[in-house]
């Protein structure tokens, strides 16, 4: 499985790889910081099973990249992310 990790805070990417690691088997992640990274990795590798994007990044929303995704018709499954507690978000 293939997975595009945006996530710009770095402790919070490496906890996430690592949970991911350990449960899925053979499973490949890619994380971005940035909106800007992760549009570069998509242009480069559209074969990601999985997106889980962030919600608030340096340069932008990651509603703003699940938008691209949907209409780029990208076959993968995005999770939105967020530790902001908000229930509305």
């Amino acid at each position: 499985m293939k997975i595009l990790l945006l996530e710009d805070n770095t402790t919070d990417a490496d906890l996430t790889k690592r949970g991911l690691s350990s449960s899925i088997p053979n499973c490949y992640i890619e994380i971005a910081t940035t909106l800007k990274q992760a549009r570069e990795m998509l242009k480069e590798v559209t074969t990601f099973d999985v997106a889980l994007l962030d919600m608030k990044l340096p340069d932008g929303n990651g509603l703003d990249l699940l938008l691209e995704i949907r209409q780029a018709e990208l076959n993968m499954a995005v999770v939105m992310l967020t530790g902001s507690g908000n229930e509305e978000v």
